[in-house]
C-alpha cells in the first residue's frame, strides 16, 4: 500500500512543480520575453519530464508508441500542454516551420490520453478542440 501512496505523492509534486513552470512559461510569453519563455521549456522537458526534447520531436510512429507506453497519463498531459506552449512561442518568434508538427503531437498525445481515461475533463476536451481549431485553420 504504501509505494502507490508515495507513487501518487511524486506525481502530485511533479504535476504542481510543471503547473507552476507553464504559468511562468505563459507569463513570459504573453510579456514578450521569449527567449527566457524558450528557456523554461527546455527546462521543463530535462527537469519535470526528464526527455530530450530535440530526441523526442523526431521520434517516428514506433518510438512514440513505445514512449507513451511507459508514461503515465499525467506525463502525457504535461508533455501535450509542453509542446502546444512552444509551438505558440514558435509561432510568436516569427518562425512557422515546425509549428504545425508540434500543435500536431500534442493533440495526438491528448487523445491518448483522452482514451485512456476513465473520466472525462473539461480541461482535456478544451485543449483539444483548441488544438483542432488552429491546425484545421493552420497556414503553418
Amino acid at each position: 500500500m504504501r509505494p502507490a501512496m508515495y507513487e501518487r505523492d511524486y506525481i502530485m509534486r511533479m504535476i504542481e512543480a510543471f503547473a507552476k513552470m507553464i504559468a511562468d512559461i505563459i507569463g513570459l510569453r504573453e510579456k514578450g520575453d521569449l527567449d527566457k519563455a524558450k528557456a523554461l521549456v527546455e527546462e521543463a522537458y530535462e527537469t519535470v519530464l526528464k526527455v530530450n526534447s530535440g530526441e523526442i520531436k523526431e521520434f517516428d510512429e514506433d518510438q512514440w508508441k513505445q514512449f507513451c507506453s511507459k508514461r503515465t497519463p499525467a506525463e502525457l498531459e504535461m508533455l501535450a500542454d509542453l509542446l502546444k506552449v512552444e509551438g505558440e512561442i514558435q509561432m510568436d518568434s516569427g518562425k512557422p516551420e515546425g509549428v504545425c508538427k508540434l500543435l500536431f503531437k500534442a493533440l495526438e498525445l491528448l487523445r491518448v490520453v483522452d482514451a485512456q481515461s476513465d473520466t472525462f475533463s473539461v480541461t482535456r476536451f478544451d485543449k483539444i478542440s483548441e488544438l483542432e481549431q488552429k491546425l484545421s485553420g493552420s497556414n503553418y
